[in-house]
């Protein structure tokens, strides 16, 4: 039915104006998304900028699944910034462009599941971890790492092309800095 409505909204020319709590719905189907907290516009994007860029905790929990890790600001490169957790130190970008962050604020991370690779051979945004649980979905393995910074969802896509660890095997998760979205708490 998605599908079918699509190709009727651009068959025919219409603005569609489609209400859903079904965040993948709404990826799917939209061109432009408008996210709603406490009956105020969040943010207004198409469904990659704001799956990839939220620019808050409610967005970001709000369009699809996400890890939130605690930090302290402690450097600020141009776009990229470092800091630090009580695991140490993960660089990432800050998306709200209304927000400028300075050395020494408490802000959250947001590593979505997908963005975290098991086991690569990377140096940046290092975790260690204990897989606790796994899930076998034919094109996914979804995995639920227990980290010094709480449970950590990890999805890797094509598990047919990766060697994949058991339960309770000790594993490194890595992430691009690309992939931190540094948020005010």
């Amino acid at each position: 039915m998605q599908i079918e409505l699509k190709w009727i909204q651009r068959e025919v020319g219409l603005t569609f104006v489609h209400v859903t709590h079904d965040q993948e719905e709404a990826l799917a189907m939209a061109d432009r998304i408008a996210v709603l907290a406490g009956g105020r516009i969040a943010q207004v994007g198409t469904p990659e900028e704001i799956y990839r860029n939220p620019r808050s905790t409610h967005v970001a929990r709000f369009i699809g699944e996400t890890n939130f890790i605690e930090a302290k600001i402690s450097s600020i490169h141009g776009a990229l910034i470092t800091t630090l957790s009580n695991a140490g130190c993960f660089t990432g970008r800050v998306t709200d462009p209304n927000w400028t962050p300075v050395i020494g604020d408490a802000v959250k991370l947001s590593i979505r599941p997908e963005a975290w690779r098991l086991n690569a051979n990377d140096d940046e945004n290092t975790l260690t971890g204990i897989i606790g649980e796994r899930t076998y979905m034919g094109q996914r393995i979804q995995y639920w790492v227990d980290t010094p910074l709480g449970r950590q969802q990890v999805v890797e896509m094509n598990p047919h092309l990766i060697h994949e660890p058991g339960s309770d095997a000790m594993v490194m998760l890595h992430s691009r800095k690309d992939d931190v979205v540094i948020l005010k708490p």
